[in-house]
């Protein structure tokens, strides 16, 4: 079984991927995304970070993860 933080990733990377989110968009804010998946800002936090280790994400200081251009 999934984490929660595998799970959320595993959408976001749908979505990314889909095109729901397009290259440059910022994505949510944590506490959105909290509320959407019903998940803790940590849960968030973890998943956000390893899209960013992975390529997917860019985070911008004080202004929030944006999808990379690629």
């Amino acid at each position: 079984m999934p984490t929660k933080t595998q799970r959320v990733m595993d959408d976001l990377t749908a979505r990314i991927r889909s095109g729901e989110y397009p290259p440059g968009v910022r994505l949510p804010s944590r506490r959105e995304l909290a509320v959407a998946y019903g998940v803790s800002e940590q849960t968030i936090r973890n998943a956000t970070y390893r899209l960013a280790v992975a390529g997917l994400l860019e985070s911008v200081p004080r202004g929030g993860y944006y999808v990379r251009r690629r």
